[in-house]
Protein backbone atom coordinates (compact mmCIF):
# COMPACT_ATOMS: atom_id res chain seq x y z
CA UNK A 1 0.00 0.00 0.00
CA UNK A 2 2.84 2.30 1.04
CA UNK A 3 4.58 1.44 -2.52
CA UNK A 4 1.48 2.25 -4.73
CA UNK A 5 1.16 5.71 -2.85
CA UNK A 6 3.92 7.31 -5.03
CA UNK A 7 2.54 6.09 -8.13
CA UNK A 8 -0.71 7.54 -7.65
CA UNK A 9 0.38 10.62 -6.58
CA UNK A 10 2.33 10.92 -10.11
CA UNK A 11 -1.08 9.36 -11.87
CA UNK A 12 -2.74 12.37 -10.05
CA UNK A 13 -0.17 15.24 -11.09
CA UNK A 14 0.07 14.04 -14.45
CA UNK A 15 -3.70 13.87 -14.61
CA UNK A 16 -3.73 17.38 -13.27
CA UNK A 17 -0.80 18.32 -15.36
CA UNK A 18 -3.09 16.61 -18.59
CA UNK A 19 -6.30 18.68 -17.70
CA UNK A 20 -4.48 21.94 -17.49
CA UNK A 21 -3.08 21.68 -20.54
CA UNK A 22 -5.53 20.27 -22.40
CA UNK A 23 -7.80 23.50 -21.20
CA UNK A 24 -4.71 26.01 -21.42
CA UNK A 25 -3.15 25.36 -24.55
CA UNK A 26 -5.99 26.06 -27.27
CA UNK A 27 -6.17 29.79 -25.26
CA UNK A 28 -2.31 30.32 -25.83
CA UNK A 29 -2.85 28.84 -29.70
CA UNK A 30 -5.70 31.39 -29.99
CA UNK A 31 -3.40 34.13 -28.62
CA UNK A 32 -1.12 33.66 -30.88
CA UNK A 33 -2.68 32.98 -33.82
CA UNK A 34 -5.13 36.22 -32.90
CA UNK A 35 -2.01 38.15 -32.56
CA UNK A 36 -0.35 37.23 -35.83
CA UNK A 37 -3.28 37.90 -37.62
CA UNK A 38 -3.43 41.03 -36.45
CA UNK A 39 0.16 41.77 -37.31
CA UNK A 40 -0.70 40.44 -40.94
CA UNK A 41 -3.85 42.76 -41.24
CA UNK A 42 -1.77 45.69 -39.15
CA UNK A 43 0.65 45.35 -42.30
CA UNK A 44 -1.88 45.09 -45.16
CA UNK A 45 -3.43 47.80 -44.02
CA UNK A 46 -0.11 49.75 -43.61
CA UNK A 47 0.34 48.78 -46.94
CA UNK A 48 -2.87 49.98 -48.08
CA UNK A 49 -2.51 53.41 -46.12
CA UNK A 50 1.02 53.96 -47.47
CA UNK A 51 -0.55 53.62 -51.36
CA UNK A 52 -3.46 55.53 -50.65
CA UNK A 53 -1.23 58.51 -49.19
CA UNK A 54 1.17 57.67 -52.36
CA UNK A 55 -1.70 58.32 -54.93
CA UNK A 56 -2.93 60.83 -53.07
CA UNK A 57 0.16 62.58 -53.30
CA UNK A 58 0.93 62.20 -56.93
CA UNK A 59 -2.20 63.47 -57.80
CA UNK A 60 -2.17 66.46 -55.67
CA UNK A 61 0.98 66.90 -57.05
CA UNK A 62 -0.32 66.40 -60.48
CA UNK A 63 -2.91 68.94 -60.01
CA UNK A 64 -0.50 71.72 -58.49
CA UNK A 65 1.99 71.50 -61.34
CA UNK A 66 -1.05 71.98 -63.86
CA UNK A 67 -2.60 74.29 -62.38
CA UNK A 68 0.69 76.15 -62.40
CA UNK A 69 0.95 75.66 -66.11
CA UNK A 70 -3.07 75.70 -67.25
CA UNK A 71 -2.99 79.67 -66.37
CA UNK A 72 -0.44 80.53 -68.68
CA UNK A 73 -1.14 77.63 -71.36
CA UNK A 74 -5.13 78.85 -71.77
CA UNK A 75 -3.90 82.90 -71.86
CA UNK A 76 -1.90 81.24 -75.06
CA UNK A 77 -4.84 79.46 -76.26
CA UNK A 78 -7.18 82.36 -76.53
CA UNK A 79 -5.04 84.59 -77.59
CA UNK A 80 -4.42 82.45 -80.11
CA UNK A 81 -8.37 81.80 -81.08
CA UNK A 82 -8.99 86.02 -80.66
CA UNK A 83 -6.09 86.43 -83.83
CA UNK A 84 -7.82 83.68 -85.69
CA UNK A 85 -11.57 84.95 -85.64
CA UNK A 86 -10.31 88.81 -85.99
CA UNK A 87 -8.79 87.29 -89.09
CA UNK A 88 -11.76 85.79 -90.54
CA UNK A 89 -13.79 88.81 -90.11
CA UNK A 90 -11.27 90.71 -92.17
CA UNK A 91 -10.84 88.19 -94.55
CA UNK A 92 -15.07 88.85 -94.73
CA UNK A 93 -14.94 92.30 -95.19
CA UNK A 94 -12.11 92.08 -97.80
CA UNK A 95 -13.74 88.98 -99.83
CA UNK A 96 -17.80 90.44 -98.79
CA UNK A 97 -18.59 91.65 -102.73
CA UNK A 98 -17.74 87.83 -103.59
CA UNK A 99 -20.57 86.70 -101.17
CA UNK A 100 -23.05 89.80 -102.27
CA UNK A 101 -23.18 88.98 -105.76
CA UNK A 102 -23.56 85.08 -104.84
CA UNK A 103 -26.15 86.71 -102.54
CA UNK A 104 -28.00 88.87 -105.47
CA UNK A 105 -28.02 87.31 -108.37
CA UNK A 106 -29.34 83.68 -109.64
CA UNK A 107 -26.80 81.01 -110.85
CA UNK A 108 -28.05 82.15 -114.85
CA UNK A 109 -28.07 85.43 -113.97
CA UNK A 110 -23.83 85.47 -113.03
CA UNK A 111 -23.71 83.48 -116.46
CA UNK A 112 -25.31 85.70 -118.21
CA UNK A 113 -23.74 89.06 -116.88
CA UNK A 114 -20.00 87.39 -117.07
CA UNK A 115 -20.96 86.85 -120.70
CA UNK A 116 -22.41 90.41 -121.57
CA UNK A 117 -19.65 91.50 -119.54
CA UNK A 118 -21.79 93.67 -117.50
CA UNK A 119 -20.41 91.72 -114.74
CA UNK A 120 -17.83 94.65 -114.17
CA UNK A 121 -20.09 96.86 -112.36
CA UNK A 122 -19.75 94.16 -109.12
CA UNK A 123 -16.73 92.31 -109.45
CA UNK A 124 -14.67 94.59 -111.75
CA UNK A 125 -11.92 94.48 -109.09
CA UNK A 126 -11.37 90.44 -109.98
CA UNK A 127 -10.10 91.22 -113.44
CA UNK A 128 -7.31 93.05 -113.13
CA UNK A 129 -4.71 90.01 -112.07
CA UNK A 130 -2.73 92.20 -110.10
CA UNK A 131 -5.03 93.48 -107.94
CA UNK A 132 -5.92 89.85 -107.39
CA UNK A 133 -2.89 88.61 -106.74
CA UNK A 134 -2.68 91.46 -103.46
CA UNK A 135 -6.01 90.13 -103.03
CA UNK A 136 -4.65 86.78 -101.84
CA UNK A 137 -1.24 87.91 -100.70
CA UNK A 138 -3.69 90.20 -98.37
CA UNK A 139 -5.02 87.10 -97.14
CA UNK A 140 -1.82 84.90 -96.81
CA UNK A 141 -0.98 87.48 -94.02
CA UNK A 142 -3.93 87.01 -92.04
CA UNK A 143 -3.09 83.64 -92.02
CA UNK A 144 -0.72 83.49 -88.58
CA UNK A 145 0.77 79.61 -88.59
CA UNK A 146 1.63 80.84 -85.36
CA UNK A 147 -1.31 80.46 -83.60
CA UNK A 148 -1.57 76.65 -84.90
CA UNK A 149 0.38 75.63 -82.24
CA UNK A 150 -2.06 76.92 -79.67
CA UNK A 151 -5.21 76.98 -81.29
CA UNK A 152 -5.40 72.66 -82.03
CA UNK A 153 -5.49 71.05 -85.55
CA UNK A 154 -9.36 71.01 -85.85
CA UNK A 155 -9.35 74.84 -84.88
CA UNK A 156 -6.91 75.54 -87.42
CA UNK A 157 -8.23 73.44 -90.10
CA UNK A 158 -12.08 74.87 -90.11
CA UNK A 159 -10.32 78.46 -89.75
CA UNK A 160 -7.72 77.17 -92.75
CA UNK A 161 -10.65 75.99 -95.03
CA UNK A 162 -12.45 79.14 -94.90
CA UNK A 163 -9.78 81.21 -95.96
CA UNK A 164 -8.65 79.13 -98.03
CA UNK A 165 -12.76 79.05 -99.65
CA UNK A 166 -12.60 83.03 -100.00
CA UNK A 167 -8.95 82.64 -102.14
CA UNK A 168 -10.35 79.67 -104.09
CA UNK A 169 -13.56 81.91 -104.54
CA UNK A 170 -10.64 84.93 -106.10
CA UNK A 171 -9.23 82.11 -108.38
CA UNK A 172 -12.53 81.33 -109.89
CA UNK A 173 -13.43 84.71 -110.62
CA UNK A 174 -10.36 86.20 -111.93
CA UNK A 175 -10.66 82.81 -114.05
CA UNK A 176 -14.28 83.52 -115.47
CA UNK A 177 -13.30 86.82 -116.33
CA UNK A 178 -10.06 85.15 -118.40
CA UNK A 179 -12.44 82.78 -120.19
CA UNK A 180 -15.76 84.98 -120.65
CA UNK A 181 -17.62 82.32 -119.04
CA UNK A 182 -18.71 81.83 -115.03
CA UNK A 183 -16.78 78.90 -113.39
CA UNK A 184 -19.91 78.22 -110.60
CA UNK A 185 -18.27 77.39 -107.45
CA UNK A 186 -20.74 74.45 -107.03
CA UNK A 187 -19.44 72.54 -109.64
CA UNK A 188 -15.80 73.51 -108.72
CA UNK A 189 -14.11 70.09 -107.56
CA UNK A 190 -11.20 71.88 -105.90
CA UNK A 191 -13.32 73.72 -103.70
CA UNK A 192 -15.69 70.61 -103.11
CA UNK A 193 -12.29 68.63 -101.60
CA UNK A 194 -11.83 71.19 -99.44
CA UNK A 195 -15.12 71.67 -97.86
CA UNK A 196 -15.93 68.04 -97.19
CA UNK A 197 -13.64 67.25 -94.60
CA UNK A 198 -15.27 69.82 -92.16
CA UNK A 199 -18.99 69.87 -93.47
CA UNK A 200 -21.28 67.43 -93.65
CA UNK A 201 -22.02 65.68 -97.41
CA UNK A 202 -25.72 66.22 -96.29
CA UNK A 203 -25.26 69.66 -95.81
CA UNK A 204 -23.62 70.69 -98.12
CA UNK A 205 -24.77 68.91 -101.55
CA UNK A 206 -28.26 71.03 -99.99
CA UNK A 207 -26.10 73.88 -99.65
CA UNK A 208 -25.23 73.82 -103.79
CA UNK A 209 -29.14 73.09 -104.81
CA UNK A 210 -29.89 76.54 -103.38
CA UNK A 211 -30.17 79.38 -106.72
CA UNK A 212 -28.87 82.02 -104.53
CA UNK A 213 -27.13 82.28 -100.98
CA UNK A 214 -25.15 79.62 -101.31
CA UNK A 215 -21.66 80.77 -100.62
CA UNK A 216 -23.16 82.88 -97.68
CA UNK A 217 -24.63 79.72 -96.12
CA UNK A 218 -21.14 77.85 -96.48
CA UNK A 219 -18.98 80.14 -94.46
CA UNK A 220 -21.66 80.84 -92.01
CA UNK A 221 -21.59 77.37 -91.19
CA UNK A 222 -17.88 77.14 -91.18
CA UNK A 223 -17.85 79.80 -88.96
CA UNK A 224 -20.71 78.88 -86.54
CA UNK A 225 -18.03 75.14 -86.56
CA UNK A 226 -15.51 77.64 -85.62
CA UNK A 227 -17.14 79.10 -82.85
CA UNK A 228 -17.98 75.75 -81.46
CA UNK A 229 -14.83 74.53 -81.56
CA UNK A 230 -13.19 77.85 -79.95
CA UNK A 231 -15.54 77.56 -76.73
CA UNK A 232 -14.24 73.74 -76.43
CA UNK A 233 -10.63 74.62 -76.82
CA UNK A 234 -10.97 77.81 -74.89
CA UNK A 235 -12.23 75.58 -71.99
CA UNK A 236 -9.43 73.62 -71.96
CA UNK A 237 -11.29 70.78 -69.91
CA UNK A 238 -10.09 67.58 -72.32
CA UNK A 239 -6.95 68.89 -72.47
CA UNK A 240 -6.46 69.05 -68.56
CA UNK A 241 -7.97 65.74 -68.14
CA UNK A 242 -5.44 64.15 -70.61
CA UNK A 243 -2.27 66.17 -68.79
CA UNK A 244 -3.71 65.13 -65.58
CA UNK A 245 -3.63 61.61 -66.65
CA UNK A 246 -0.57 61.59 -68.22
CA UNK A 247 1.36 63.33 -65.56
CA UNK A 248 -0.17 61.46 -62.40
CA UNK A 249 0.76 58.16 -64.28
CA UNK A 250 4.25 59.46 -64.96
CA UNK A 251 4.98 60.55 -61.31
CA UNK A 252 3.71 57.14 -60.03
CA UNK A 253 6.24 55.21 -62.36
CA UNK A 254 9.00 57.27 -60.61
CA UNK A 255 7.61 56.92 -56.81
CA UNK A 256 7.88 53.37 -57.89
CA UNK A 257 10.85 53.50 -59.12
CA UNK A 258 12.54 55.51 -56.13
CA UNK A 259 10.42 53.22 -53.79
CA UNK A 260 11.93 49.96 -54.73
CA UNK A 261 15.34 51.00 -55.25
CA UNK A 262 15.75 54.18 -53.79
CA UNK A 263 16.98 57.55 -55.74
CA UNK A 264 20.05 55.49 -57.36
CA UNK A 265 19.81 52.13 -58.96
CA UNK A 266 20.76 49.21 -57.46
CA UNK A 267 24.47 48.25 -57.81
CA UNK A 268 25.16 44.89 -59.60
Amino acid sequence: MGDLLPVFAVAVLVNVAWTLLVRTFPAVLGAKLLKKTEHQYSVRLSRVEADLNARYSTLKTSVDVLSASQTELRSKTTASVQTLWTAMIEIEREFGDLVFVDDLLLREEIRDFFASGRINKYLGDYRDSDAVTKKVVRLTELNSEADRLFSGERLWLLFATFSRTYARMCGLIQLSFEKGSYLDWRTDQFLDSMLRPVLSAELLDGIKQDRTGGLRKVVAHLKAEFLKEAVRVMSGSQHIADSLSDLQATLLTEQQKLTTNGPWPESQ
